[in-house]
């Protein structure tokens, strides 16, 4: 789904944006950039997980199946 809308951007803030997310549209570059913030606010919740051991199996089972066996 797509929402239209008008904004005013920074220019110079949209020329650095387009220049780290190697995009050339002003869409392409608003879209990664959006899709940025989320990846990285999800990888900071991954992080705060495995951080406190929240949610993560840490069993003895758990790891014995995610080593490769000799």
């Amino acid at each position: 789904m797509a929402h239209r809308t008008s904004i005013e951007l920074d220019e110079a803030l949209l020329d650095d944006a387009r220049y780290v997310l190697g995009t050339t549209g002003i869409r392409d570059t608003v879209e990664g950039a959006m899709r940025e913030v989320v990846r990285a606010h999800r990888r900071s919740l991954l992080l705060e997980r495995i951080r406190t051991g929240a949610g993560v199996d840490r069993s003895v089972a758990v790891l014995r199946k995610s080593r490769p066996t000799r």
